[in-house]
């Protein structure tokens, strides 16, 4: 079963769901026949109810965030989760209000305790709608869904990647989940590879040039370190603050890229087969722009990966030599 699922949020998500649906439809009752439900059998059933839903959410929200945290994920899923996430709390926080109210204010049980727990109703089903998003439409928390052919089963994200640009070339297959599982799809990582020839090498085409500069040797360092699983040496050349653009996802720090989406690059980009196309380092006093394009090839998880990428990388360089202060992946 742990296998199966990586944690604990889905066992304990469909109680939540159950237990605010019928709390709220519940509430119903004495806004619409008041004078029948003055009786202690309907404020036992409400009280064991919140009771148990108070519960129910508390182990719901602490395994979600653990599972947030956890799960493997790409860009446009992060973003999915954390809208998830979001919800929930929102969901969680108004129940649990009223909850207190319940208890704490007896008076306002029926009203403002109720219209808490009416809306916590109606808020759930959106809540479960987009935690089901994130299962069927991008794939997180399993370890596979199975391979289809036919018209219609051309799923986008396949290889869990950062959208670049992989749905035009690359086909179907299970859907793994996770940056660790299935990285980003990489088109624009032109990163150094032993399974490639050196195509970082000098070139007298104009489309290869400023290679022999520190700055160029940094970007190469980088490419190389990430593709062979150095996160200690990427990490290093990466400027604290650096601002990393990816199939319309953001990342805002180096620790935040180290902790999220490096590991799902080495895995990828340790697989594939990478041809270098174009790649200028140009030197503006003590910034440098690093523009390459190039093309990924490969086997991974049983998918056929073929995919032209292009990278951007901006440089500055400081007393410790130049660090990579922005860098946008793309097709």
């Amino acid at each position: 079963m742990i296998e199966i699922i990586p944690n604990l949020h889905p066992v304990f998500v469909h109680f939540t769901v159950t237990l605010f649906v019928i709390t709220g439809l519940l509430q119903l009752i004495p806004w619409l026949f008041k004078e029948k439900v003055q009786n202690n059998v309907f404020i036992f059933i409400q009280k064991w109810l919140v009771i148990l839903g108070s519960l129910a959410v508390l182990v719901t929200v602490v395994t979600g965030v653990q599972a947030y945290y956890s799960v493997s994920h790409d860009t446009p899923s992060h973003l999915a989760m954390t809208d998830h996430r979001n919800w929930a709390l929102i969901t969680a926080v108004i129940f649990l209000l009223g909850a207190a109210l319940f208890y704490f204010m007896p008076k306002l049980r029926q009203s403002v305790a109720g219209s808490c727990f009416f809306v916590a109703f109606l808020l759930v089903t959106v809540t479960a709608f987009k935690g089901g998003e994130l299962v069927y439409r991008h794939g997180l928390g399993v370890m596979a869904l199975p391979q289809v052919t036919g018209e219609g089963h051309d799923h986008d994200h396949a290889d869990g990647g950062h959208d670049h640009g992989t749905t035009e070339n690359v086909s179907a297959e299970p859907v793994v989940q996770g940056h660790q599982e299935s990285s980003h799809e990489h088109s624009s990582h032109e990163h150094s590879s032993d399974k490639t020839s050196d195509h970082h090498q000098t070139s007298t085409s104009p489309l290869f040039n400023g290679l022999d500069s520190e700055a160029a040797k940094a970007v190469i360092a980088f490419h190389t370190a990430i593709n062979s699983g150095n996160a200690e040496q990427a990490r290093r050349l990466l400027d604290d603050a650096v601002i990393i653009f990816e199939g319309g996802g953001v990342e805002r720090s180096a620790d935040q890229y180290a902790n999220h989406h490096m590991k799902s690059d080495m895995a990828f980009l340790n697989k594939m087969n990478i041809t270098s196309e174009e790649h200028q380092v140009k030197i503006i006093g003590e910034m440098a722009i690093s523009m390459s394009r190039s093309q990924i090839k490969g086997n991974y998880k049983d998918k056929v990966i073929d995919i032209s990428s292009m990278e951007t990388m901006v440089l500055r360089k400081n007393n410790n030599g130049w660090k990579i202060i922005h860098i946008h992946w793309s097709n």
